[in-house]
Formats: structure tokens, C-alpha cells, sequence
């Protein structure tokens, strides 16, 4: 973020009186993140890190730009939070179980993003997509501890 969008975020964290703020970092900047959230003190600034999956074979296919050897409990030392991708070819109903036992045991919050189709290479599971709407979502949809965004736009942007 630019000098200007950080003053401007900052103006209004202090004028709202927010008492949290998060943001999405890319795991490249894991050491930039302390000094980064001084500049909004005394607003407690938490992460997440759009990790997308803990399965590094399919990251990897993703392109996250995250190394092989980075773990779980690596991504935690950091990151408060983890933003997970489900529902694309080459998952499986066990691979998306484990990636929220995983998210939900490591982090404090996790954002679990149905996958929508776009410009990358990535494809939809449509069936796997169907069972996660069907049999997950309503096992987990009022769990505080996650959040899920079945259409992109559910953030509020996109």
C-alpha cells in the first residue's frame, strides 16, 4: 500500500474508534508485519495469509509462491488468520475437511472461499462445490470461527 491509502486507513481506524483491523499479507511479507502494524498503534492489527491450501503439491499447481517447506505451524507463527480455496478440480472431499481441521485448530479465523471461475487455469469441481454447499456449509455456517464466501462478492468488493 502507498503512503496516501495507509494515511487514509489510518484516519479512519482512528476516527471510527476501530479496535481491530485486519489485513491479507502475502507469506513473502512475514517479517514485515510487526513494523507494519506499529503504524496503526494502539488498534490491534491481526493477518491473513491467503494460503489457499495446506496441500503444497496442489499450492504449488496454484502458483502461491510459497515455498515446499513451509508448514502449518509456519504460516501460524505469523498469521492470525488463513484464507482457504475449495471446490476446484483435483480436491477432494478429505483434502477440503483437512484444510478447515487444520485452519480451525492453527488460526483464530479463517475465510473458506467456494472457488468462482476466472482468467487463471484453475477449474471448478462443480460436484465438489455442490457437496461442500449441501453437506458442509450448513455443518459449519455458524461457526464464529470461520467465514465463508460462497459467491465472490460476499466480501463486500469484487
Amino acid at each position: 500500500l502507498d503512503d496516501a491509502t495507509i494515511s487514509l486507513i489510518k484516519s479512519v481506524v482512528f476516527k471510527k474508534n476501530i479496535h481491530t483491523l485486519w489485513f491479507e499479507m502475502h507469506y513473502m511479507y512475514r517479517n514485515h508485519l510487526e513494523g507494519f502494524a506499529q503504524v496503526f498503534s494502539p488498534t490491534m492489527v491481526k493477518f491473513r495469509c491467503g494460503i489457499e491450501t495446506f496441500d503444497v503439491s496442489l499450492r504449488d499447481s496454484w502458483k502461491k509462491g510459497i515455498p515446499h517447506v513451509v508448514s502449518v505451524s509456519d504460516v501460524a507463527r505469523y498469521f492470525q488468520g488463513v484464507c482457504l480455496l475449495c471446490g476446484t478440480k483435483g480436491e477432494s472431499h478429505e483434502h477440503i475437511l483437512k484444510d478447515i481441521e487444520l485452519a480451525k485448530k492453527y488460526f483464530e479465523y479463517a475465510s473458506i472461499n467456494l472457488f468462482n471461475k476466472n482468467s487463471t487455469t484453475i477449474e471448478q469441481d462443480l460436484q465438489l462445490q455442490k457437496w461442500f454447499i449441501e453437506e458442509i456449509y450448513p455443518q459449519i455456517k455458524d461457526d464464529p470461527q470461520l467465514e465463508i464466501l460462497i459467491n465472490n462478492t460476499d466480501l463486500g468488493v469484487g
